[in-house]
């Protein structure tokens, strides 16, 4: 009882906990856009996952190790698919299945920045690499036989909002920030679109990406920034 004790007033000191700012309209637009300025093949591999996890409403850790990554495209609309059986949510049962992923691969900005993204991997030899998301190192110029953690994307993350050349202050921004606040789509579409899906309810999503697609092409959820500033955006 006393050990109980304790631990219950030390719990009682954690800091509240916050929800992340989320990522504007502008902040997505300007990561798209930044993908045709990069030089350097492994920042585009970094901000294209970046990318990847904002559209698939990912947590950034489900990412790092994938079964499978493919990039599909007609005309006008492209699309990225994968598959991951290492995620946060998975208990014994749920990671006998996948976790069915899907992005959008060209959103706000003109151009697709998945097309970059995955030519990118391609330079870097990450095609079949086992995992998707290494570590990088600075002083050696090289990935690094780790994933990437969730503090290092934070700081690539500020710095790809800096040379964006955006007017915000990039260190307020996590990589907890990929779902909008918005009420433009009824709880059970938002429950799917972040993978809370019911149990009766996975097996189907997982072997059926139309579902997921679906969300993902309505009106509302391609400009899932509806709230923030649309008018404000100015092609670089």
């Amino acid at each position: 009882m006393r050990v109980r004790g304790i631990a219950d007033g030390m719990q009682s000191l954690k800091w509240p906990l916050k929800q992340a700012i989320p990522f504007t309209t502008d902040i997505v637009y300007n990561l798209e856009a930044l993908m045709y300025r990069l030089e350097e093949d492994h920042l585009k591999v970094i901000c294209g996952h970046i990318l990847f996890c904002t559209y698939s409403c990912a947590r950034f850790g489900d990412t790092v190790y994938l079964d499978s990554l493919v990039l599909s495209a007609t005309t006008n609309f492209w699309l990225v698919e994968a598959m991951s059986k290492r995620y946060k949510m998975g208990n014994a049962e749920k990671k006998r299945q996948f976790l069915p992923l899907v992005a959008l691969g060209k959103g706000l900005y003109a151009k697709p920045w998945a097309a970059p993204w995955m030519e990118a991997r391609k330079a870097m030899d990450l095609e079949n690499a086992s995992i998707t998301m290494p570590a990088w190192s600075e002083s050696f110029q090289k990935w690094i036989d780790r994933p990437m953690s969730t503090g290092e994307a934070i700081t690539f993350l500020r710095e790809f909002i800096g040379l964006s050349g955006m007017s915000v202050v990039a260190s307020q921004y996590t990589c907890h920030s990929w779902m909008a606040k918005s009420n433009q789509m009824d709880f059970d579409s938002r429950r799917l679109l972040g993978h809370h899906m019911a149990a009766d309810a996975s097996s189907t999503l997982t072997y059926s990406r139309d579902e997921m697609v679906r969300l993902q092409c309505k009106p509302k959820f391609i400009a899932f920034c509806s709230l923030s500033k649309m008018q404000s955006l100015t092609p670089t």
